[in-house]
């Protein structure tokens, strides 16, 4: 074991132990290990590290469970989010082939599980600020690796993925074009410069790692990115400028075989790559006419063994084919409910959080910062979901389970000046009498003549006392 797996195995157990006793902290810490893998930078291979966290983030929060259960009955999006479910689980019953389901469904399901703790535990802003930050640096210091060695090399080429669901380059590309909204709107999260000028730095080097995957699904993502990050600054030229200044010198520092890659976007039938996402579609369509309430299967193997039947003769018999379209993929793996569930759920949380948004921008409210970064990584991840297969995402569901929490705290904040006790104000006391003033003094005179002795009744008596 290498010093790199033995201060993994240090940190993995420390949060495990923390998990037990306060389980946000290992809420934290399972997020933080299934974005950025650190395995994967500690050469650790095949290990256990993920499951033990898991397993003791669970165990700490089943005390939790009890008094929240109910927001998975009252959160509309927890509430689709689960029903999305049940056309996914009834497409395994009826698979064309069962079995090809069970190992997607059981990772899948891993991370779904992992990612309802988070309405679960994260009840205040705080909580939810450290977790947006979270999801934000974890992503951005593998894309801040990347980027910055292909800078260091004069412009690089990354073909292949990381780690995890971000195993190829199109999927690295898109995880790092969801993370950066999160990053440009987390630094105005944070107080300290120095910590709003790392993040800053992290989406300029995400948009470095982001070209040079040569993914063009990840360029457009890209680019709806900064477009909707300018358009919700204050200074929206400035802002998209400035961020076009960033990118395009490194666009072109890579060179003609990257203006050529992206050009295929205007003529995508006169390239073999961009072609075959055409036919794959089409084929895919075909697919779903012919199972059309549960599909063939959750998971794609059942997709992949039977699409070749409905691809052009010329294509060849070539199998393994998978849909670049995550739209397509759920309808053709699960079905139109399924589909239409997804869907929804999906337009659910962007028309939630541009309303949120809108409302705190012009109430000055804490929600802006934390809605606009949620929206634009949203709406990146459905752009680029639209050129690839990514049903099963873990960010993708550990967002939407951070909007389901964003709206539990909003519905339950109460702002400061409300919550702040009432103090009571001291009066002076009223005259209940309606006697005038000089009334009461002449009266208050007589009587104390009345009552005290007049001073030559005083000597008199004090001299009749006195001995003889």
């Amino acid at each position: 074991m290498g010093i790199r797996q033995a201060l993994l195995v240090v940190i993995v157990l420390g949060l495990s132990l923390a998990g037990l006793v306060r389980a946000r902290i290992g809420l934290y810490g399972y997020t933080w290990y299934a974005l950025m893998r650190p395995d994967a930078l500690a050469w650790a291979g095949a290990n256990p590290y993920s499951l033990v966290l898991a397993i003791c983030t669970l165990l700490g929060s089943l005390i939790h469970v009890p008094a929240r259960f109910q927001v998975f009955f009252r959160n509309p999006l927890l509430v689709l989010l689960l029903l999305v479910q049940i056309p996914f689980l009834c497409s395994v019953l009826f698979a064309y082939q069962p079995a090809l389901c069970w190992d997607a469904l059981d990772q899948y399901m891993r991370a779904l599980l992992m990612a309802l703790l988070i309405p679960v535990l994260i009840t205040t802003l705080d909580q939810l600020r450290i977790l947006f930050l979270i999801v934000a640096c974890s992503l951005g210091l593998i894309g801040a690796k990347y980027g910055a060695a292909g800078l260091l090399h004069g412009g690089v080429r990354f073909a292949g993925g990381y780690a995890g669901m971000i195993s190829d380059n199109n999927f690295l590309a898109l995880a790092l074009s969801m993370a950066i909204p999160l990053m440009w709107f987390g630094a105005q999260t944070v107080k300290p410069k120095w910590a709003k000028l790392a993040l800053i730095g992290m989406v300029i080097l995400n948009a470095a790692a982001i070209l040079m995957t040569y993914s063009r699904a990840g360029a457009v993502a890209l680019a709806a990115a900064f477009l909707l990050i300018a358009w919700r600054s204050r200074h929206r030229v400035v802002i998209l400028v400035a961020l076009t200044l960033v990118t395009v010198p490194m666009a072109l520092m890579l060179g003609q075989a990257y203006i050529d890659r992206l050009a295929t976007l205007k003529a995508p039938t006169e390239e073999a790559s961009a072609l075959s996402r055409l036919v794959l579609a089409k084929a895919g369509l075909k697919l779903w006419a012919d199972h059309p309430w549960l599909g063939v299967g959750f998971g794609r193997q059942n997709q992949q063994l039977l699409l070749p039947r409905y691809m052009p003769e010329w294509w060849g018999g070539f199998q393994g084919f998978v849909i670049h379209n995550t739209w397509i993929q759920v309808l053709t793996d699960s079905g139109i409910f399924a589909f239409l569930l997804y869907v929804l759920l999906y337009l659910s949380c962007l028309w939630w959080l541009g309303r949120v948004f809108r409302r705190s921008r012009k109430d000055q409210s804490p929600w802006a910062p934390y809605a606009a970064g949620l929206h634009t990584s949203l709406a990146a991840f459905g752009v680029g979901a639209t050129f690839g297969s990514r049903v099963d995402f873990d960010l993708y569901y550990i967002l939407i389970a951070t909007v389901a929490a964003l709206y539990e705290i909003r519905k339950n904040w109460i702002p400061a000046e409300e919550a702040a006790p009432a103090i009571p104000t001291l009066r002076p006391p009223q005259i209940t009498h309606s006697l005038p003033v000089a009334a009461l003094l002449d009266g208050a005179a007589r009587e104390s003549k009345r009552v005290r002795p007049s001073r030559a009744r005083q000597q008199a008596v004090t001299t009749e006392q006195k001995p003889g």
